[in-house]
């Protein structure tokens, strides 16, 4: 029952693999720059934070 199991789940996790896949991607790419802003704008305290 266990191989029956894989062989129905595994086309399904390659499916769901290839539709998150690209959803990643968009959301590394509409982060890095709000992570790269956030960085400029902390920068400039680090040298009082770490007072």
């Amino acid at each position: 029952m266990a191989g029956l199991a894989v062989q129905a789940i595994a086309p399904l996790a390659g499916l769901a693999v290839q539709a998150i896949a690209p959803l990643a991607g968009l959301a590394v790419q509409a982060i890095a720059p709000l992570a790269g802003l956030a960085v400029q704008a902390i920068a400039p305290l680090a040298p009082v934070l770490m007072l």
